[in-house]
């Protein structure tokens, strides 16, 4: 019996930093697909992370970290289990006490478009939004980072390129506060029907 396959990790965890008392924070981590089983874990340090499985064929693992805290490191590896696997460092996040705090989003408009359409100019509302963050669209497998247009405390404006609304799908919107601390939003849904 051959076994399972140790995890190779392509692309190390995302965010690198984040504030003391962050929450509801979910980690990127990009693995090459053909180990990533059903079974495989996130882990921080030794304990099993809740990790979101839709995009694991396609070697996309998004783990769930509910809190955050001392400042320090923590150590992001993941996991596949025996008859072989093993253990992978995936990186490690950097906990800051000072610097940007971390963007909320609460809500977002439009949130919904239809396929073909041109660029549309999305507004972020919510709180602790920074001047020199970006927009993060998730479309897995795919990435796209974007220059919001205005900045202020308590709203975004981006434009969603036409590239972007092209098919029928469903992905994510975050806002990145760059570092000293800074960090991701909760996602928000954006829908192309």
């Amino acid at each position: 019996m051959a076994g399972n396959p140790l995890p190779i990790v392509t692309v190390n965890v995302s965010p690198a930093e984040v504030r003391v008392g962050s929450s509801g924070l979910y980690l990127q981590i990009s693995v090459d697909p053909a180990s990533a089983l059903a079974s495989t874990e996130v882990l921080n340090g030794l304990t099993a992370l809740p990790t979101d499985t839709r995009q694991r064929a396609s070697g996309i693992l998004l783990a769930y970290l509910a809190n955050v805290g001392p400042a320090g490191m923590i150590d992001v590896n993941v996991s596949n289990p025996a008859p072989g696997g093993g253990r992978t460092f995936a990186g490690g996040i950097t906990v800051l006490t000072t610097g940007n705090a971390l963007p909320a989003v609460t809500a977002m408009t439009p949130s919904l478009a239809a396929a073909g359409a041109a660029d549309t100019t999305v507004t972020l509302d919510g709180t602790n939004f920074v001047t020199g963050g970006k927009v993060v669209i998730r479309s897995f497998p795919n990435q796209v980072t974007l220059t919001p247009g205005a900045v202020s405390a308590t709203q975004v404006t981006f434009t969603l390129p036409a590239a972007q609304l092209t098919t029928a799908a469903s992905f994510s919107v975050v806002y990145v506060n760059p570092t000293p601390g800074g960090g991701n939003s909760a996602a928000q849904t954006f829908t192309v029907q």
